[in-house]
């Protein structure tokens, strides 16, 4: 696929004046990383640049919160972003500080909704997992002799290929509840019951445990409810 930044300055950059102001939206597209240009127009391979090429334009990413901190694994990829368009600094995220930077529209970065290579794999207090592959959920039930008790069973294995809007809604879901918890790590002790997860995003694997709490009780209900549609 040809690069469509590559002929592309800052200057020429196509931002479209009725998508500004101050309100914050989502932005569907697909992420292009290329190397910073200086003033001289000298590309400098150790800073890049990321771009999301939209149906309405391509836009600079000002990432400020460092959400994009593995730029080298964006390249390509299909995402949807939060954030509000402005115009300022592109450089610089203190307001205070006296540096130089480029000046233009950009999305303020708030929030990766969504990329399309995330994945997540649940494991309830029970032992049951929930994995969201691509499009694929899939329910992987712990059997009697698996089971703590050597009793429970937690029924049968279930599949369900979603649909693009199921699958943005999930992992929605998903990011509410992780940020409305505190997960620890668990890497060497899951502590009796607790929510076991494995997520990864931009190529960066996390492992998290969390209290069985109510919110994620009402995330695995969503999973079973599209498994059962």
């Amino acid at each position: 696929m040809k690069n469509p930044l590559s002929n592309l300055s800052f200057l020429t950059l196509l931002i479209l004046p009725q998508l500004c102001g101050a309100q914050s939206r989502d932005f569907k597209g697909y992420f292009f990383v290329r190397n910073y240009i200086n003033q001289k127009g000298v590309e400098v391979d150790s800073v890049k640049d990321v771009f999301l090429k939209t149906k309405k334009g391509i836009f600079f990413i000002k990432d400020c919160r460092e959400i994009l901190s593995k730029s080298d694994n964006l390249h390509l990829k299909k995402a949807i972003v939060r954030g509000e368009i402005q115009r300022g600094e592109l450089d610089l995220c203190d307001k205070n500080s006296i540096q130089q930077s480029r000046i233009g529209e950009h999305i303020s970065l708030e929030d990766l909704v969504m990329e399309s290579s995330f994945s997540y794999t649940l494991s309830d207090g029970s032992g049951n997992r929930y994995s969201l592959d691509g499009n694929s959920l899939t329910y992987l039930p712990v059997s009697k002799e698996m089971s703590s008790s050597g009793m429970y069973d937690g029924g049968v294995k279930k599949e369900k290929v979603l649909s693009e809007n199921e699958r943005i809604m999930l992992i929605r879901s998903f990011r509410r509840v992780l940020k409305k918890t505190r997960p620890v790590s668990c890497e060497n002790n899951r502590p009796m019951g607790s929510i076991a997860l494995r997520f990864s995003q931009l190529g960066e694997d996390k492992n998290y445990c969390c209290p069985d709490s109510k919110k994620w009780k009402r995330f695995i209900d969503r999973n079973t409810i599209l498994l059962n549609q």
